[in-house]
């Protein structure tokens, strides 16, 4: 499902306009951004994790130049699926 088409269903289901769905999307990928972005995890019961991971630095093989390379630590977000969520996809 593309954006616009969870827009439209979420329109439909709550009986708001495409337009304050939208907003409404948009605002909650603000707040999980701003809140992973001064360090804290967003955790909704039952549903999805948000936390950012550390990766370390480590020896990677770069295709692209054939040859052997030192990757620096980044700084990644993890998603994990709430078990409401995982039974619900199983179950089905």
């Amino acid at each position: 499902m593309k954006k616009t088409e969870f827009v439209k269903e979420l329109s439909k289901r709550t009986g708001f306009t495409k337009s304050e769905c939208e907003k409404i999307l948009e605002t909650f990928r603000e707040i999980v951004q701003d809140t992973l972005c001064n360090g804290e995890n967003v955790f909704i019961k039952g549903f999805l994790t948000f936390e950012v991971k550390n990766r370390k630095s480590r020896m990677g093989y770069n295709p692209i130049t054939g040859k052997h390379e030192q990757f620096e630590s980044v700084k990644t977000v993890n998603c994990k699926v709430g078990k409401t969520l995982k039974n619900a996809v199983k179950n089905f």
